[in-house]
């Protein structure tokens, strides 16, 4: 049986994606990315989180070919992979389709401009040198991905992937793509592997944090709201469950679905995290 679509929808909503708002609002992340560690502390802090974000980052840079100027960074999120390119000299243009988002470009940037769209909807004049699709690959298909890549990239132009992969297709990795198949449609537009790399291992401590504060912390305080409310509230509580019961049952269920997504051996054992790096073949 798949992922129930209650959590489907909740957790992958475009406008408002629950697994980025997670990021943000409930672990207190400045970005939207699990990092890539190198030495994993034994006690692993926000402060770690945060400094293994920012080395994600300027990795990910040091995939980016010589040449490239212009980067069209789809699923920009809130704008730190872009913001880091400005600052090594790169013009960028951002889309996001999340509204919570809108807000991180609220002021004019020199060389980053900020687009609210879906790659699907997102039409322009511009063309670029690199398309970046940071964690952003799964949002769409791969036809939308592929078509979109190739309609805003010059020529000779790369595609540079980093991101999660199912490994067995189990319910709470199935939105996820498969990353033979999607190196293979990529060759069907044109565009062929330069480079691979499987980072999984880099990325597991942050999971690995964020599966204790989920367990722990949010589990906890979502049981003391509870009490708290029966017990000083218990009119207005139980007026709350006669007809909030269904959405505090489907709450709970996402819960449990982001428990068993962030769950590190879950994910080791289901999934995968990579970087993939593509040119356009010469017309």
């Amino acid at each position: 049986m798949g992922v129930n679509e209650d959590i489907k929808r909740f957790s992958i909503n475009p406008e408002q994606n629950l697994e980025l708002l997670l990021m943000t609002e409930v672990v207190g992340l400045e970005s939207l990315h699990y990092g890539y560690f190198e030495d994993v502390p034994e006690n692993i802090e926000l402060a770690d989180i945060r400094r293994a974000q920012l080395r994600y980052t300027t990795t990910l840079y040091d995939w980016i070919p010589k040449g490239v100027n212009s980067v069209l960074d789809v699923g920009c999120g809130i704008g730190d992979n872009a913001r880091y390119l400005v600052s090594k000299g790169h013009t960028v243009t951002g889309i996001s389709p999340d509204l919570n988002h809108i807000q991180y470009f609220s002021e004019k940037e020199e060389n980053l401009e900020f687009v609210h769209s879906t790659i699907q909807d997102y039409n322009s004049e511009k063309r670029f040198d690199l398309v970046l699709m940071s964690e952003s690959q799964n949002y769409f298909s791969m036809e939308d991905g592929f078509s979109k890549t190739i309609q805003h990239l010059n020529p000779g132009g790369h595609l540079l992937v980093s991101g999660h992969w199912t490994r067995s297709g189990k319910d709470e990795y199935e939105m996820m793509h498969w990353e033979d198949q999607y190196i293979e449609k990529a060759s069907e537009y044109g565009l062929v592997l330069q480079r691979q790399q499987d980072i999984t291992q880099n990325i597991i401590p942050t999971l690995g944090y964020i599966h204790h504060l989920l367990t722990h912390n949010l589990r906890g305080l979502v049981k003391f709201v509870d009490i708290y409310a029966h017990r000083f509230m218990p009119r207005r509580t139980a007026l709350a469950k006669l007809f909030l019961g269904g959405q505090i049952g489907k709450a709970d269920g996402i819960i449990d679905y982001f428990e068993r997504f962030v769950n590190p051996e879950n994910f080791a054992e289901h999934s995968s995290y990579s970087r993939l790096l593509f040119i356009q073949e010469a017309q």
